[in-house]
Parts: C-alpha cells; sequence; structure tokens
C-alpha cells in the first residue's frame, strides 16, 4: 500500500510554538485519497478524523478536538491528541468508531506517535512532572520514563527498528536539546540540539541527522552515543535549513532551504547528497512549505505540503521525482489546519 503520513505545523497549543511529525510513504503516487486530523467539512472547527477522497470526501466526526494525528500505514486507526472529559488526552481512534484512551490519565497527554511496528504508542505527559510515556494502544503495559521535568519542545521520533527514541526539551530561541532514550533500558543520552524538534532517522536507526538552532548546519551523528560523525553547512547569513527527511535508501537528506525573512522569503526543496556531500534544488522558490517533506519507499518520490508562494490560499501537496525534478502538484482544498495526512 502505498501511503504517506505527514505531521504538520500548529502555532499555538497551551503556549507553545511546536512542530509535530511522523513521516512514512511508499510507491508511486497517483491518485491522491487523504486521511487526516483536523478540518475536512465546513464549519467542523477541527472536530474531525477523517479519510477524504480529495473528489469525494467520507468524514467521521470525532465530536472532539483533534490534533497532531499520527496515522498507522494501514489506515486502521489513528493515534491523535483530543479534549476528552474536560482535558487533552491521548487518544486512538479505530476505524470502526471505537475510541480508547491510551493515557487513561487526567494530566495533560498529547502527541501520541506509533511504533514502527504499530503496537505501541510513545506521548507526552506535560501537565505534571512532564514525562515520556509508551504504551499498548489499549492503554495497557504502559512505562513513564523520566526526563527530569523539563519543558518539552516537541513529538517524539522512534527509530525506524523501535530501539530508541528520540525527544526534546525547549531551550532558549527555538532550539530544543535532543535526548535519546533507549526503550529497553529506560536510559537517556544526550545528542546535540536543534531547531523546534527537528530530526531525522537513517534507515537502519544507527544514525540521526539535525540543523543547529540556527538552522545552518546539517550534522549527522550515530545514535549509540550521540557522538557526531559529520557536519556540513547548508544555510548561511539569512539562509535556513530545515524539515529533513532521510531517504529510504540511504543516498540523500532532504530539506526545505529558506532564503530571506518574513513575506519577502524564498523556500526551496533541496537534496543532500550523502556520498558526494553535494547538494541540488528540486523547486524554484514559487512555493511555501508548510509541513516536512516525506519519501516513497523506494526513494525515488516526495511529497512536499506547500502553498502558492503568490496566494496563499492555494494549497497543494508536489510530488516531486528525486531524480529528473518533475514536480506534480495535487489541490487540497479546505485544509485549513493541515495536521495529517496519508497517501495510500
Amino acid at each position: 500500500m502505498r501511503r504517506l503520513l505527514i505531521g504538520a505545523l500548529l502555532t499555538t497549543l497551551a503556549g507553545w510554538g511546536l512542530l509535530a511529525a511522523a513521516i512514512s510513504v511508499g510507491g508511486v503516487l497517483g491518485g491522491v485519497v487523504a486521511a487526516y486530523t483536523g478540518y475536512c467539512r465546513p464549519m467542523s472547527y477541527g472536530r474531525d478524523v477523517c479519510i477524504v477522497d480529495m473528489g469525494r470526501g467520507i468524514s467521521l466526526d470525532s465530536g472532539h478536538l483533534a490534533v497532531f494525528g499520527d496515522w498507522l500505514p494501514d489506515l486502521s486507526a489513528v493515534a491523535y491528541t483530543s479534549l476528552w472529559d474536560g482535558h487533552m488526552n491521548a487518544l486512538v481512534r479505530t476505524l470502526d468508531g471505537e475510541v480508547l484512551s491510551v493515557s487513561g490519565s487526567d494530566n495533560f497527554t498529547t502527541l501520541p506517535r506509533w511504533s514502527p511496528d504499530g503496537t505501541q504508542v510513545a506521548y507526552l505527559e506535560v501537565s505534571g512532572i512532564r514525562t515520556i510515556e509508551i504504551a499498548a494502544r489499549e492503554g495497557d503495559n504502559r512505562r513513564t520514563y523520566d526526563t527530569g521535568g523539563r519543558e518539552m519542545g516537541g513529538a517524539p521520533v522512534w527509530s525506524p527498528n523501535g530501539t530508541r527514541l528520540a525527544y526534546f526539551t525547549t531551550l532558549l530561541d527555538n532550539n530544543t536539546q535532543i535526548w535519546l532514550l533507549d526503550t529497553a533500558t529506560g536510559d537517556s543520552i544526550t545528542g546535540g540540539s536543534t531547531r523546534n524538534g527537528d530530526l531525522t532517522w537513517s534507515p537502519d536507526g544507527t544514525r540521526y541527522a539535525h540543523p543547529d538552532g540556527r538552522g545552518r548546519v546539517l550534522t549527522i551523528r550515530q545514535s549509540s552515543d550521540g557522538q557526531p560523525l559529520h557536519e556540513v553547512e547548508l544555510g548561511g547569513r539569512g539562509r535556513l535549513a530545515y524539515w529533513l527527511a532521510w531517504s529510504p535508501t540511504d543516498a540523500h537528506i532532504a530539506y526545505v532551504h529558506q532564503e530571506g525573512r518574513s513575506i519577502a522569503r524564498r523556500e526551496y526543496l533541496e537534496l543532500y547528497h550523502l556520498e558526494t556531500g553535494t547538494t541540488r534544488r528540486l523547486t524554484q522558490g514559487e512555493y511555501i512549505m508548510y509541513a516536512p517533506p516525506v519519501w516513497s519507499a523506494d526513494g525515488r518520490y516526495l511529497v512536499q505540503p506547500a502553498y502558492n508562494a503568490s496566494r496563499l490560499s492555494e494549497q497543494w501537496l508536489l510530488l516531486v521525482d528525486a531524480q529528473t525534478g518533475v514536480v506534480r502538484r495535487q489541490p487540497v482544498v479546505g485544509l485549513t489546519q493541515f495536521v495529517g495526512v496519508v497517501v495510500p
């Protein structure tokens, strides 16, 4: 099954500025079917958990605010954050309508993310002592990992082999400290700092990459001890590199390159070639990106959510051939809060 799961940018939630991202895509993308949490019907006010054909549309109303959705690849269930019983809670909803509280907690729990095998959900508990929680989808076998009470700074990111979980604590100036949690022992080590929880894993989970706090230098580190293996300058004065996505073939790291600031900025989708150290531009500044790029399973295609830079009311999924640079555009209608999308 061809699939795409894109987390999104939500500017505020309980005073945070967060980027929640969870990524999986496979196959050559043709007709687009989207599954997401957010707005899929007029006047729904972000209450929907939806599966939508771009031409028709099927809506499953969750009955409560649904944000930060993370879908299983087979579309059988979605983990998301919802306003439930008077507080924000990490929930799982199956397509037959069953709603499960993963956390079973009265505390503020958010940003749930499926493990690579789909049997567990990691999420943040942020209203009490601030911990990382991992539980089965029904909420059983819950494990709690202490973060020292630090303020959280983004969604946790599973390694592809499920042995480590990257999580982030806030620093100054949009920086976040990277922590690598060993899910077997519960031990955590630090592994650099990054902008707003921006991190991507290598396909085998032995390495990870992140931009520095200024969005200028890409660092590749080994996951066993968090030590740097390689650094390359991708940004510079007035230029930022962020939203990294490691290709499944281990050949490239895709990223968004921004030049300039505010409404005068230009944004580009670019590739860093891991073997040669060279970069290549895939788009020419006609788009404003609003979520990380994602790869097809064969490493041939990238999917990039974007606005028309000259007309922000137009939203697209860009289907980019990473070899030829050919771009196809799939219009996306009515997604004013683009929290998650799946393309089977």
